[in-house]
């Protein structure tokens, strides 16, 4: 009889190698083994590999061995020890190309240290649209030297804990009383720097707001400016601020829109009338003229009337007392009163600035 290999036909056992059997008319090894160096014999165990007929343990990177078959990730013998090749390094237990070294991430604030991830032993990345997107103390900064954004803090033991609270629009506003923000870098004592690149900033006593610490107020964004390298409140408004004709009057220390009533006339100065906005559907002053932005300005000239009583002329208030706005929460309300502020006059029963009418009115000398 012809003899014949391992998946060859067979018509007896005879014909086929050592150990082999015939089954099913085709030489094969019995169960459980394998066909090495010519012969059938037992298969190595799972944690062990085949090399020349023997079985070898596996080998991690760095352990010793005897032949590359043994060692795993990627790793060859050298040396009797399992190693990765030139340029590659174990990373969690399988060789990986090196990274090359790039420039260590820096904060763009002077002082400040970027968080160090203890797991990748590098800044810690973020998103800035995400809230407590750092750990505490720290915020959402854009770092140049890694071209992303990065959590940063003071490296010193005395900084004060605070949440990072990068918003979204919606978001509470801030309380004016209780905010610390850190002013904007820059000169800003004499003007009002463009940190926004479309829409226009949020202001805190003049000064566009941060919010790498607090939130935005309701209709701003956290926006990153690339002139200053910080994240500021910036709304997502054209220049008219939502008015669908004319420009909005807006409050000196805020730049935000002044809200009135679209209940009866004279909830807006001279020059302005009550619209709805095509923003935050809020009733807000527009001018009647397409002119330009107006904010309110005490600096016009005085009308000689030294009179803040009530003239003789009836009113919409009862006997006695004067109609007087009020600002309630950056909204005019009207209120009765015994008299008129002292920058203000009684016309017909309602307190008028001293100013010309055709002036808005001058909200941020209101008390």
């Amino acid at each position: 009889m012809n003899r014949v290999s391992i998946g060859e036909p067979c018509s007896n056992q005879v014909q086929c190698p050592t150990s082999a059997i015939c089954q099913a008319g085709v030489c094969a090894c019995p169960e459980n083994q394998s066909y090495v160096n010519g012969i059938c014999q037992s298969a190595c165990g799972e944690n062990e590999v085949d090399v020349k007929g023997t079985c070898l343990p596996k080998v991690e990177i760095g352990e010793a061995c005897e032949a590359d078959e043994q060692c795993q990730g990627g790793s060859t013998c050298d040396g009797s020890v399992c190693a990765c090749p030139p340029g590659e390094d174990k990373v969690d237990g399988v060789c990986v190309k090196k990274v090359k070294s790039r420039k260590p991430a820096t904060c763009p604030i002077a002082g400040q240290m970027p968080y160090i991830d203890r797991q990748t032993n590098s800044a810690q990345y973020c998103e800035p649209s995400i809230r407590n997107a750092c750990p505490r103390g720290y915020s959402c900064q854009f770092s140049e030297t890694a071209q992303q954004n990065i959590c940063c803090g003071s490296a010193g033991p005395e900084t004060r804990p605070r949440f990072s609270k990068i918003t979204e629009p919606g978001a509470p506003g801030p309380d004016p009383e209780t905010e610390t923000d850190t002013e904007a870098p820059g000169p800003t004592t004499t003007s009002v720097p463009e940190v926004c690149e479309k829409g226009s900033a949020y202001l805190m006593n003049g000064k566009p707001k941060l919010c790498t610490n607090s939130p935005c107020p309701s209709g701003y964004k956290c926006t990153f400016s690339r002139v200053s390298k910080n994240y500021y409140c910036c709304s997502a408004f054209t220049a008219n601020h939502g008015c669908p004709s004319g420009v909005a009057l807006l409050f000196p220390s805020t730049g935000t829109p002044v809200q009135c009533s679209n209940v009866g006339t004279g909830s807006c100065p001279a020059g302005y009338r009550c619209i709805r906005s095509t923003t935050t559907k809020r009733f807000q002053c527009c001018s009647t003229s397409d002119n330009a932005v107006r904010r309110p300005d005490p600096r016009n000239r005085v009308v000689t009337n030294n009179n803040n009583k009530k003239d003789s002329t009836t009113g919409p208030c009862p006997a006695g007392q004067v109609q007087v706005l009020r600002i309630v929460g950056e909204r005019i309300v009207k209120k009765c009163e015994s008299s008129c502020p002292a920058h203000q006059v009684a016309v017909r029963g309602i307190c008028r600035d001293k100013y010309h009418a055709d002036d808005p009115v001058s909200m941020n000398t209101l008390p």
